[in-house]
């Protein structure tokens, strides 16, 4: 082959390369086809999303834009002064980060509302404008969370309680004044506040015999000015005996009429109906407790879920209780 014939052959095989690779960029992965079912399942995610931060339906105006002979959804949300809508943008991110969707965004001046775009396969698929709303007022959730022991549990534990930065008080539960005192002493000064429930899962009479009252109310009182002890309203005795001593020994009531009983050891499906009651139950302003049985798979559950909760519009605040 002279070298004239190599040139060419050479100049041939350069066009032909050049050819492949514009047909690999025409239809390769980058134009995959975008499913309408993929779509429909996009906007549902949108609105669950949105749904995490109370933001209601009436508040979302969806409308159509067309490009071409494409068109694409796009979402004016409404939220009040308060939200940040950075959170929001970053908690869509990981919400569709596995399916290959981006989300690049820019703040509008001056307003600093904040445009969201949904990009995938090369295109714009849908975008979220976050807008305050000065006409609508944020809306919390009055709500308490209460972490329950009434076996030996570990320093981490109670450790994990108070790093979760919440009002969550910790509960123990016993009728045993040395046992309270010996956990006492191990757990002292890493939480506060400190509860004592005069009460076991399967004993509510001793709170209501006087002579037992008289035994054990100095003894718990004993072990620490730092400790609020307290009875369940669903367990105390209405004998004018008994009132007396607890106001003696400044016994608190616990109201328990919208207490919830948390435990993840219970399993997915129960912890989540359990959850999605605590939510409804603060919604109507019902003023909940969310007892927590306090073990370290129900600990792993509400670190991620407190969250949630938070953005949600609860606000942990301490049990209603009287003297």
């Amino acid at each position: 082959m002279t070298v004239y014939q190599k040139k060419v052959t050479t100049a041939l095989l350069l066009v032909a390369a050049s050819v492949i690779s514009v047909l690999l960029l025409a239809y390769g992965s980058g134009h995959e086809r975008i499913e309408k079912s993929d779509l429909v399942r996009l906007d549902s995610l949108i609105y669950q999303e949105l749904g995490q931060y109370s933001i209601k339906k009436r508040q979302i105006k969806a409308k159509n834009i067309q490009i071409g002979e494409f068109s694409r959804i796009h979402y004016d949300v409404r939220i009040p002064r308060g939200i940040s809508k950075t959170q929001i943008q970053t908690d869509l991110h990981y919400a569709f980060y596995e399916q290959g969707i981006s989300l690049p965004a820019k703040i509008i001046f001056p307003e600093k509302d904040l445009l969201i775009h949904f990009y995938a396969a090369e295109t714009i698929i849908r975008s979220i404008e976050l807008k305050t709303d000065t006409s609508l007022k944020l809306v919390t959730f009055p709500a308490s969370m209460l972490f329950v022991a009434d076996h030996s549990i570990s320093v981490d534990l109670v450790e994990q309680v108070r790093d979760l930065g919440e009002f969550s008080p910790l509960v123990y539960r016993s009728l045993d004044p040395s046992t309270v005192q010996s956990w006492y002493k191990k757990h002292n000064g890493i939480v506060k506040p400190v509860y004592v429930w005069m009460n076991e899962a399967a004993d509510n009479e001793s709170i209501k015999n006087p002579i037992w009252l008289k035994d054990h109310l100095p003894q718990f009182a004993s072990i620490s000015s730092q400790i609020t002890l307290v009875v369940d309203d669903h367990s105390i005795s209405k004998e004018k005996q008994v009132q007396n001593m607890f106001t003696n020994f400044d016994v608190s009531i616990l109201k328990f009429d919208n207490v919830i009983l948390f435990d993840a050891e219970k399993g997915v499906f129960e912890y989540e109906r359990k959850l999605a009651e605590f939510k409804r139950k603060a919604e109507q302003l019902a003023q909940p407790i969310l007892l927590v049985e306090l073990n370290q798979k129900t600990m792993n559950i509400l670190q991620k879920r407190s969250l949630e909760l938070k953005k949600y519009g609860v606000r942990f605040v301490s049990p209603l209780i009287s003297n």
